[in-house]
């Protein structure tokens, strides 16, 4: 199917730039193990694969204690750091790298929307599982959605530095603000 007029792509991290499912469900499968749970049928893993990953380990592995879901999402989000650190790249999807470089190649700009945290994500956070992989160098910074679908783009300079800012300043629709209370709706 051939698009004319492209503009910009936004891609969805997981399940279409990167194989989470099935790295989750490596984890819970080893967590399952290690904790004495029952190992979670594939199709009981894909029926409850989306929301919050607390919420999704708890429905997967039947966990009811607060205080052991804590703990099991804790030493999940240890071994998906531990591996995103060590084979991120692996776990790209080869169709959707071939479609980033192909449109980095026609200067089509390309940024991620996800549910993901990207606060105390370590290696799983979105930044940094785009910065350790090819796709960095076609992916880029969040403002520019705003400017790819003809909206403004406001950016805080809360700290003295706005990363990509030299990328940006040029475009008539970017606006710099010290806070938000110079913006007025």
């Amino acid at each position: 199917m051939k698009f004319n007029n492209v503009k910009g792509i936004v891609w969805d991290l997981d399940g279409t730039l990167l194989d989470s499912f099935t790295e989750f469900e490596n984890i819970i499968n080893v967590i399952a193990r290690e904790n004495g749970y029952t190992i979670p049928s594939h199709e009981d893993m894909l029926e409850n694969y989306h929301g919050s990953l607390s919420d999704t380990i708890k429905k997967v592995l039947g966990i009811d204690s607060a205080e052991e879901l804590d703990k099991v999402t804790e030493s999940f989000v240890e071994k998906e750091a531990k591996l995103n650190s060590s084979d991120i790249e692996s776990q790209l999807y080869k169709d959707a790298v071939t479609l980033a470089s192909h449109a980095g190649e026609l200067h089509i700009h390309q940024l991620i929307v996800t549910n993901r945290a990207h606060k105390d994500g370590g290696a799983a956070s979105p930044r940094n599982i785009i910065a350790a992989t090819t796709l960095a160098d076609y992916i880029h910074d969040d403002a520019q959605l705003a400017i790819n679908i003809g909206a403004r783009a406001i950016l805080i300079n809360r700290n003295g530095t706005i990363p990509h800012i030299d990328s940006l300043t040029d475009n008539n629709n970017v606006t710099i603000v010290d806070n938000l209370e110079e913006v007025e709706i």
